[in-house]
C-alpha cells in the first residue's frame, strides 16, 4: 500500500504543478489537491489512516482541514496578521521612513555594489535566528525592518527576500523542533548537540554567502528589464524628516523585547506579545508627540487594515499548502521515498549523498522540514546499521539539509509569508533559492561525512 500512496502521491504532484504553471489560483489548488489526498489516503487505508477517525470518510476529511484552519489560525497565522498590522501601522506612522533614513548612512557605502550586504546581513540574522527560532517569525522580523533597506540600496525584491529566507536556514539551538528530536534520537545532550552544530554551521555560513552572492548577481543580470530592479537610486533626503529620527526604534522595538525578555511560553506567544507591545508604545509616543489623541487612534485603526490584508493573502494561502503537505504525509510519500533510497545498493558516501537529496526533494514538495524529520527520525537508527554510516552523521546531515530544503520549497509557511508580503511570486522566490540550499547542502554532507 505504500507503493500504491508513493505513486498517487506523486501524480498529484505532477497534476498541482501543471495547475499552478496554467496560472490556476495557487490556494484554492493546494487546497482541492490536499484534500484529494487526505480522501485516497482514507480510501486506501494508508498506515492505518482510517483507524484514526471514527466518523466516517467526510467526518476524518473535512474534520481534519477544520482542524488544520483553527490551529494555523490561532498559531501562525495570528502571528503573520499581527506582523502585517504593525508593518502597516511603521508605514503609516513614518517609522520606517525613519529606521531607513538613519541606516542608509552607514549602508550607502554598498550604493554601487548592494548584493554585498549579504556579507553583513547574513551572519547578523542566523545569530538572530538562535534567538528568535522560529523562521516564520524571524523573516516577518527582517521584512519590517531589513526589507526596505535593500530595497532603497535598489537591490531587487527577489535578490532582497533571498537574503532574508537564507537566514532561516538554520534549524538549530536548543528551541528547534528538529534539533530536540535528532538529540533524543543519538541520546545526547541538547546543548552537546548544539555545539556540534555550531562546528559545522561556521563554515557553512561562508559558503551560504557567497552562494546567495552569487546567485542573486546573476539572476539580477538577467532580468535587468524586470520592473522589480532599479538602479541605486537612495536620496537620503527623501527620508529625512519624515518622522522623528527617535522613532527609528520602533520597527526594531520587537526584537529588541525578545532578545531583553525572550519568555516562557513558547515562541510563537512570545512574538505575538512583543508585537502588541511595540504596537501599544509605538501608538502611545505618537499620540503623546502629536498632542492628540484622537489622530494617535486614527493612525492606529491603520494596524487593523494590514492585519486583514494578511489574513485574506498570506494566511490563507499558508492554510492550505498546510493541507497539502498533510496530505503527502497521510499518502505515505515520505516513507516511500525513504523506501526507494533504501533499496539501492551503494557505497556508505554515495548512500548518504542519496538519502540527501532524497530529504532535500521531499522537504521542497512537502514545505516543511518538521514534518519531514519528524516522520523520518524513527526509521534512522536502523537505516545507518543497515546502509553502515555512522548514525550521528545521517541524523545530523538530513536535520540541517530538512531546513535548508524548506527555504526552497514554494509551499513552506515563511517562503509564502515574505513572498507575499513583498507582492512576489512564491515560486520564483523558491527557484532563486535552490542553487545556494544545494550548495550548502552538498558541503555540509562533505563535511559531515569526512569529518564525523
Amino acid at each position: 500500500m505504500m507503493l500504491t500512496g508513493g505513486i498517487l502521491a506523486i501524480h498529484v504532484i505532477v497534476l498541482t504543478a501543471f495547475l499552478l504553471w496554467k496560472k490556476a489560483n495557487p490556494a484554492i489548488t493546494l487546497l482541492l489537491m490536499g484534500i484529494l489526498m487526505l480522501f485516497f489516503a482514507y480510501l486506501l487505508n494508508i498506515n492505518g489512516e482510517r483507524l484514526n477517525y471514527n466518523s466516517g470518510i467526510v467526518g476524518s476529511i473535512f474534520g481534519y482541514a477544520q482542524y488544520v484552519f483553527k490551529s494555523r489560525l490561532a498559531e501562525t497565522g495570528l502571528l503573520i496578521m499581527l506582523f502585517g498590522g504593525y508593518i502597516e501601522y511603521m508605514k503609516r506612522i513614518h517609522a520606517s521612513d525613519a529606521l531607513i533614513y538613519l541606516m542608509m548612512f552607514p549602508m550607502s557605502v554598498f550604493k554601487n555594489f548592494s548584493h554585498i550586504s549579504s556579507i553583513i546581513i547574513i551572519p547578523i540574522g542566523v545569530l538572530i535566528y538562535f534567538a528568535v527560532p522560529s523562521a516564520t517569525a524571524m523573516g516577518l522580523l527582517l521584512m519590517a525592518t531589513i526589507y526596505p533597506i535593500l530595497l532603497g540600496l535598489g537591490m531587487s525584491k527577489t535578490s532582497s527576500l533571498a537574503i532574508i529566507s537564507a537566514c532561516t536556514i538554520f534549524d538549530v539551538g536548543m528551541a528547534s523542533v528538529n534539533s530536540n528530536t535528532a538529540a533524543q534520537l543519538l541520546d545526547m545532550n541538547i546543548m552537546d548537540y548544539f555545539s556540534k552544530q555550531l562546528q559545522v554551521i561556521i563554515p557553512l555560513v561562508v559558503v551560504l554567502i557567497t552562494a546567495v552572492y552569487f546567485v542573486n548577481k546573476y539572476f539580477d543580470s538577467k532580468q535587468q528589464n524586470d520592473n522589480q530592479i532599479r538602479p541605486y537610486m537612495v536620496k537620503i533626503e527623501e527620508w529625512k524628516n519624515k518622522a522623528p529620527y527617535y522613532y527609528a526604534i520602533f520597527p526594531l522595538l520587537p526584537i529588541i523585547i525578545l532578545l531583553i525578555y525572550p519568555g516562557e511560553t513558547g515562541v510563537l506567544n512570545n512574538v505575538s506579545i512583543a508585537i502588541i507591545i511595540s504596537f501599544l508604545i509605538a501608538g502611545m509616543v505618537d499620540a503623546i508627540r502629536q498632542k492628540s489623541l484622537v489622530n494617535g487612534s486614527k493612525l492606529m485603526g491603520s494596524f487593523w487594515v494590514g492585519f486583514g490584508r494578511s489574513c485574506m493573502s498570506v494566511v490563507a494561502l499558508m492554510i492550505c499548502a498546510d493541507i497539502f503537505s498533510q496530505g503527502l504525509v497521510k499518502m505515505g510519500f515520505t516513507d516511500f521515498m525513504v523506501m526507494l533510497i533504501s533499496n539501492i545498493s551503494a557505497g556508505r558516501f554515495i548512500s548518504i549523498i542519496l538519502f540527501g537529496i532524497m530529504t532535500f526533494i521531499s522537504v521542497m514538495v512537502v514545505g516543511s522540514g518538521v514534518s519531514f524529520f519528524t516522520a523520518i527520525s524513527p526509521l534512522l537508527l536502523d537505516i545507518s546499521t543497515n546502509l553502515g554510516i555512522s548514525t550521528f552523521t545521517l541524523t545530523m546531515t538530513m536535520q540541517l539539509i530538512a531546513g535548508f530544503a524548506r527555504t526552497a520549497s514554494p509551499i513552506a509557511i515563511v517562503v509564502i509569508t515574505i513572498s507575499e508580503l513583498a507582492g512576489v511570486s512564491p515560486l520564483e522566490l523558491a527557484k532563486r533559492n535552490i542553487i545556494p540550499m544545494l550548495t550548502v547542502s552538498l558541503v555540509l554532507i562533505l563535511i559531515t561525512f569526512f569529518f564525523y
